[in-house]
């Protein structure tokens, strides 16, 4: 299904398209949605188990978006506590039943910004998440979208993929992928050590240094 169904900006659908989008992907078989706002960890388990008995023997997939949505609901505590408790709980949930947990978190604002300049890439990348060590120290992979290209005439556009953590090799990885955002149509483009691209822009940095020294001299002359 098309991404722009989704958000509901088909304009020949009209105020229908996004109902219409959801309807169909409520009747799939073997997708569901549970209300962020009010599900707790034991919903979640709950679904994971009827699934395996629909399905045995059968991958399953946890999505949770946000993980700092979950956090808010389990009370009085600290943020930072809450949201360490609720991944570790999660981390644990997916062990137990064998399946795969994918954590979407909030990035801060200022990492936000470093993140999409493409300032941030790699392992660096990896501790950018709002309380972001409780999630890190949980996940076997850290993912973080990073810079954004502009669209061509076609909708296709460059993004930057940064693995961060690996537990298992691979950290420090760069990924620029081709997407197209009508579809969401991905693949990868290139891939790279941190380090290279690390270094790569170090160096343009200094150059452009370099130059705006020298025109400032040569403007003084």
């Amino acid at each position: 299904m098309p991404w722009f169904e989704v958000l509901g900006r088909n304009p020949s659908h009209g105020g229908a398209g996004q109902a219409r989008a959801f309807d169909t992907l409520l009747a799939l078989p073997r997708l569901g949605f549970l209300d962020g706002e009010r599900t707790k960890l034991a919903d979640l388990e709950l679904a994971i188990r009827e699934l395996q008995r629909r399905y045995p023997g059968q991958p399953i997939m946890m999505a949770v978006d946000y993980v700092q949505i979950m956090a808010a609901e389990q009370g009085p505590r600290d943020l930072r506590q809450q949201i360490s408790s609720v991944v570790e709980s999660l981390r644990q949930l997916v062990a137990r039943h064998e399946v795969v947990g994918l954590m979407i978190s909030q990035m801060s604002r200022s990492s936000s910004r470093q993140v999409r300049a493409g300032e941030l890439v790699g392992k660096d990348a990896a501790d950018t998440g709002a309380e972001s060590a409780a999630i890190e120290r949980s996940a076997a992979i850290t993912l973080t979208i990073g810079q954004l290209g502009e669209s061509d005439a076609d909708g296709w556009r460059d993004v930057m993929l940064s693995r961060g953590k690996g537990r298992y090799g691979g950290g420090d990885t760069v990924f620029t992928l081709r997407q197209r955002g009508a579809s969401g149509t991905t693949f990868v483009k290139s891939e790279e050590s941190g380090h290279v691209v690390r270094e790569a822009r170090a160096n343009r940095r200094e150059v452009a240094r370099q130059h705006s020294a020298a025109s400032r001299v040569g403007l003084v002359a």
